[in-house]
């Protein structure tokens, strides 16, 4: 069976008159990657800093395996690593003796520090001064020393930001490694669906400090409307025609598009269009990006709660 990891009841943050994150309640179990999604300034990363412990919440619980994060938060907390926003780093130390300085802290032995960066990739680098690194090898670095106390739970905000194509794609491998390697269940926030959409097992979209989607990737995918277009040769007989058997339709400059139908309705309206003697030279099967999917995701949500504001007046 498996079992929750992080779970937050109507967690919420306020800052005078200003809601952040509004009743949320988050479900991440344990060994997926869960991507928290939603647009600049959605309140991901104030979720994310109550989920550490770096803010207090307005209202509302968080545990993380099980434990309140209020109650214990040092004992939770050592099991959890983190990246949030940039990472931090001394410049004028190279990679291994920026991790040594979290070692010595923590009590990890050196041996450890060599494993980190072998996995972050950083290991030919590592007597490299970190002034000197790239931004994407500062974020393997901030991504080495959030992994270093080899935590049971990774939290990454926007990781991948900033970085060019080549920098993402070595990012993402990377953080699609670890539930399968080393056992760890991965956070990770993005305002970008295409990177969450590449990496996440599981996903959670938040929108004006409300939580409007959770649930698999698998069953965000499936929300996207598909339809059927056929292109034929007789654009009036065939509107007649289906017109006459109350077939539903939309019609288009090269022939209609019906919605919902399966490969027997398919066959079946191709049936029919070819004995009324009408010629069928296309037929394909067009579905909404998953782009559009999150987007109409947000207009019903932005749509209702201005409904309801409304109706307080």
């Amino acid at each position: 069976m498996e079992k929750m990891i992080v779970k937050t009841k109507n967690l919420s943050k306020k800052y005078k008159h200003s809601t952040v994150v509004d009743n949320i309640s988050l479900e991440v179990m344990k060994g997926e990657i869960y991507g928290f999604l939603g647009p600049n300034g959605a309140g991901k990363t104030t979720t994310i800093r109550m989920l550490l412990g770096l803010i207090k919440s307005s209202n509302g619980e968080i545990r993380i395996n099980g434990k309140s994060v209020t109650k214990n938060r040092i004992e939770v907390l050592k099991n959890v690593g983190s990246l949030v926003e940039s990472p931090s780093y001394y410049g004028n130390l190279t990679a291994f003796e920026n991790l040594k300085v979290i070692a010595r802290i923590r009590e990890i032995p050196d041996v450890r520090i060599n494993e980190v960066l072998q996995i972050v990739g950083l290991n030919t680098t590592k007597n490299k001064l970190a002034k000197n690194f790239s931004l994407g090898m500062k974020q393997r670095l901030g991504i080495g020393a959030a992994i270093l106390g080899n935590p049971e739970l990774l939290i990454l905000d926007e990781p991948t930001n900033g970085l060019d194509p080549a920098g993402i794609e070595e990012i993402r491998e990377l953080i699609k490694s670890f539930p399968k390697k080393f056992g760890m269940t991965v956070i990770i926030s993005s305002h970008l669906l295409s990177e969450i959409d590449q990496m996440a097992t599981h996903v959670g979209i938040i929108n004006k400090g409300r939580l409007i989607f959770q649930g698999e990737m698998s069953s965000l995918r499936n929300l996207n409307q598909s339809c059927i277009h056929f292109y034929v040769e007789e654009i009036r007989k065939t509107q007649q025609l289906l017109t006459n058997r109350n077939v539903k339709f939309n019609d288009h400059s090269n022939g209609f598009t019906m919605s919902k139908l399966g490969c027997k309705e398919v066959a079946a309206i191709n049936k029919l269009l070819v004995e009324n003697e009408i010629s069928v030279y296309r037929i394909e099967e067009h579905k909404e990006s998953l782009e559009k999917v999150f987007l109409n995701l947000i207009r019903k949500d932005e749509e209702k709660n201005v409904d309801i504001g409304s109706n307080r007046f």
